[in-house]
């Protein structure tokens, strides 16, 4: 069963992926911030795959790819990166190497799939 991160402001969000993955064989945990996400990877709980918004308090989704891909534990995490705000896929490349860009409002089966096609790569 892969794991996934789930790092959104929005509970509402969170937990709407949450129960979403769950639903569909995943092991899925949330946290508010990227903050909360890079503590618990640094604890060593380290899932297959983390989606995190961009915009969030504390710290974005783009400032937690830049800190994982510094870190040689986290460095190899695949990251989708979502996004509600008006921000291009080009513009968020400059946050560095994450695997899929998710616009928000996005389709929860067109999500599904792009996880799962992240998590085939992998292997």
């Amino acid at each position: 069963m892969a794991r996934l991160l789930i790092a959104d402001d929005s509970a509402a969000i969170s937990q709407l992926l949450q129960r979403y993955f769950t639903r569909h064989g995943y092991e899925a945990a949330t946290v508010p911030d990227g903050e909360a996400a890079l503590a618990l990877l640094r604890r060593g709980e380290v899932p297959d795959l983390v989606m995190a918004d961009v915009t969030m308090p504390r710290l974005g989704g783009g400032e937690l790819l830049r800190a994982m891909r510094a870190d040689s534990r986290l460095r190899g995490v695949p990251v989708v990166l979502m996004s509600g705000a008006d921000l291009q896929e080009e513009s968020a490349r400059a946050y560095g190497d994450y695997q899929a860009w998710m616009q928000k409002p996005f389709d929860l089966q067109q999500m599904l799939a792009t996880v799962q096609r992240v998590l085939a790569a992998r292997t």
